[in-house]
């Protein structure tokens, strides 16, 4: 009887010394009931993010502004999806009205949009979010869908660049080391690619959560709670790094938005395992 409740007591001194996971920053997301709501206020700038012209042509929610995937990113020393400049950027989200104050809203194109998201973090960007659901769901509650291009007055932004947030490849392989060999590293890495893809061949000491998993739902697809997410990434404590990866820095946005959902801190391998698999020195685990 003693033992037992000693072991039960060393077990709740353990779980209280461990750093709680962090508070959900809920602000990143917002309903189709919010924006609808909110869709005439002057500062709201909502962005149809997509890889094609024609998918805003054929509908978008009214007012929304078209981001082009092309517009965000690049193809750098043979590895796709890369940063443009920030002057590009900050030239681009300038076109599209969205100051340092504006209350981006993104939907679209589900990893383009994503994609978006990082890029204004990256930009220092503080008022963003996605919409939960997006077109799909707004289509499917019949709200208004226009094919109007709104007319769109120049903001001034002024990019406060956080460069923390990109990992490089030289650093990626140190903290693979140190999340594979150092005992409560405090480091965490997610592939979020395709369950497939990962056990085909993935960076050593990361996990795999394809991003899919985030969502539920099939012809509108929305974020699973909170607690579903946390397990899928294994809750780990404040305080941990967590790097988010895929093929070249598109499915790893998803990943980096909900962890930042979560309240995480999160980084991103912008070369994602497409940079790291054409350096001969560098291990892929399978």
């Amino acid at each position: 009887m003693f033992r037992t409740v000693r072991a039960s007591l060393l077990i709740l001194a353990a779980a209280a010394a461990m750093p709680a996971a962090p508070k959900p920053q809920t602000s990143l997301i917002v309903s189709t009931a919010w924006l609808s709501g909110h869709l005439s206020e002057p500062n709201i700038a909502v962005l149809h993010v997509a890889r094609d012209r024609k998918d805003y042509e054929a509908g978008h929610i009214p007012g929304a502004r078209l981001l082009l995937m092309q517009d965000i990113v690049v193809e750098r020393n043979g590895a796709a999806n890369e940063l443009r400049p920030a002057e590009d950027l900050r030239k681009t989200f300038e076109s599209l009205g969205v100051s340092n104050t504006a209350r981006v809203i993104l939907y679209g194109d589900l990893l383009a949009a994503s994609r978006a998201f990082f890029t204004l973090d990256y930009l220092g960007h503080q008022n963003t979010a996605m919409l939960d659901g997006g077109l799909e769901k707004w289509r499917a509650e019949k709200r208004p869908v226009s094919t109007d291009e709104p007319k769109v007055t120049t903001a001034v932004f002024l990019p406060r660049l956080q460069p923390e947030l990109v990992i490089t490849t030289d650093r990626m392989r140190d903290l693979s080391w140190a999340a594979g060999n150092v005992q409560s590293a405090g480091v965490a890495l997610f592939d979020t690619r395709p369950k497939e893809n990962y056990a085909a061949g993935h960076i050593p000491a990361a996990k795999s959560v394809y991003w899919g998993e985030h969502l539920s739902g099939k012809d509108v697809r929305v974020l699973k709670p909170v607690e579903e997410l946390r397990k899928l990434y294994g809750a780990p404590p404040a305080g941990t790094l967590l790097v988010t990866y895929c093929q070249s820095g598109v499915q790893a946005s998803h990943g980096y938005f909900v962890l930042r959902y979560l309240g995480y801190e999160p980084r991103m391998y912008d070369g994602s395992f497409g940079e790291w698999s054409k350096q001969k020195d560098l291990p892929v685990e399978k």
